[in-house]
């Protein structure tokens, strides 16, 4: 149950999925005894940071804010999520009653506090998950501008619809970046073939919501439903500017080859001279064969 702002022990309405984000998403973890995880972990960040910048800065921001939540609240909050409401109600928590008086930042802030070590682990792995499908679609500012709407669209449906509980968490945005994945998808006229995993997410946080009296649907849904309106106008930006891009030049013949054989064959610079020894060499033969007949004919 969402505590009351009164309660003496606070146990925050949460906005995380759990761990059907990781079923759903059908991915697992690397082998625990493989020597290489390491490795592979830090490359796989690195790209990811490359890749998806827009991502890796928000996982950054909710890492560095979940350090401060240390410093500023007791051990049982940052480790299981449960602590007195002054410990991190300060930080910027989603209560309605300061949100009244004027706090209106708290709409903002929430979304990069998060209750507890499982609760921010599973944020972060939507993050990379939902986060960097939906950057890979509509590019990093688009991304920033609809999981900021999300978050704040998210915060507000949980103040209104739960005025006497405070809520805190990142999936409000990443519930938004879930809906503009599938709404791009639908946009885009390619169906909802390659998307029915992030469907089949969705499905599941929200029923989970509804099992769970911890967790914050309000966030959820009002997430999902403004990230899913703002991606429309922008993936319609992004389409415009896809039909209206020049088309690229023609490639440049490839000296000494045959007409459009370096671009049709897709052969690389060492092929290209190879193949052109090899023409000059069967022309070569082919001329003096037809020499020899000549003069056989002609009785030479």
């Amino acid at each position: 149950m969402s505590a009351r702002t009164s309660a003496p022990s606070w146990r925050p309405a949460n906005s995380s999925g759990r761990s059907l984000w990781l079923a759903i998403a059908g991915l697992s973890p690397p082998a625990i005894g493989d020597s290489h995880t390491g490795l592979r972990l830090m490359g796989d960040v690195l790209s990811l940071a490359r890749r998806r910048p827009f991502t890796s800065a928000v996982i950054l921001l909710i890492v560095a804010v979940y350090v401060v939540e240390i410093a500023q609240s007791r051990p049982a909050f940052w480790l299981e999520g449960k602590g007195d409401l002054p410990d991190i109600a300060a930080l910027g928590v989603v209560w309605t009653p300061a949100i009244g008086d004027g706090e209106w930042w708290r709409l903002i802030t929430a979304s990069s506090l998060h209750a507890g070590l499982l609760h921010i682990a599973l944020n972060c792995y939507a993050l990379v998950v939902i986060g960097g499908a939906a950057e890979a679609r509509f590019r990093w500012w688009r991304t920033a501008v609809i999981f900021l709407v999300a978050a704040v669209g998210g915060n507000i449906a949980a103040a209104a619809i739960q005025p006497g509980a405070a809520s805190l968490g990142a999936s409000g945005g990443v519930m938004g970046l879930a809906g503009a994945v599938v709404v791009g998808a639908v946009w885009s006229g390619e169906g909802l073939a390659r998307s029915q995993w992030v469907i089949g997410a969705i499905i599941a946080t929200v029923a989970f919501g509804f099992i769970n009296p911890g967790i914050s649907n309000a966030a959820h849904i009002g997430g999902l439903i403004a990230g899913g309106a703002v991606s429309l106008p922008l993936g319609l930006t992004a389409r415009l500017r896809r039909t209206q891009r020049p088309a690229p030049a023609p490639k440049t013949q490839a000296r000494g080859t045959a007409p459009g054989r370096a671009t049709a064959t897709g052969m690389n610079p060492r092929q290209v001279e190879f193949q052109r020894r090899i023409d000059a060499a069967m022309a070569k033969a082919r001329a003096e064969r037809e020499e020899d007949a000549r003069r056989a004919s002609s009785g030479e």
